[in-house]
């Protein structure tokens, strides 16, 4: 795993709470890194960084969804349930999922194809191997013929 670069000053962080565990641990890590420019075989420093990397990131995780939830939580408090933009993302996100229209691989509109084929004459053929529309009907079901 690579090194996580440091800061220089800054924000401390908060002295309690996830903010303070995640600070305490990136203090560790920074700690751990010296060490390691210091004794460059020590196999048990690189485990420890390897194991307060992913603390870290599990720390980032956890601060990241309390950061979510206190946006949420100001914004039911100014009295906006979140309902009016929580339908507007579901909308948004619905109509994005929808196919409303489908394509060959040569771009041609699926009920263009469909519709070219329905006013073709049954009795003709449409490629090099001689079957008639009305073959197709018939075989593939379309109910017609």
């Amino acid at each position: 795993m690579g090194k996580i670069e440091t800061t220089q000053g800054g924000n401390e962080g908060p002295k309690q709470g996830y903010g303070f565990i995640y600070y305490k641990t990136k203090h560790r890590l920074e700690d751990i890194q010296a060490d390691m420019s210091q004794d460059l075989i020590n196999q048990n420093l690189f485990d420890h960084e390897k194991v307060t990397i992913l603390e870290i990131q599990k720390w980032s995780m956890v601060r990241e969804k309390v950061l979510r939830q206190k946006s949420r939580a100001c914004w039911i408090d100014s009295g906006n349930s979140n309902s009016k933009y929580f339908h507007a993302q579901l909308k948004i996100r619905t109509n994005h999922n929808s196919i409303s229209s489908t394509y060959t691989e040569n771009g041609v509109h699926i009920e263009e194809l469909y519709a070219a084929i329905k006013d073709t004459l049954k009795d003709k053929s449409l490629g090099t191997d001689g079957y008639a529309i009305e073959f197709f009907y018939y075989t593939l079901g379309s109910g017609e013929g």
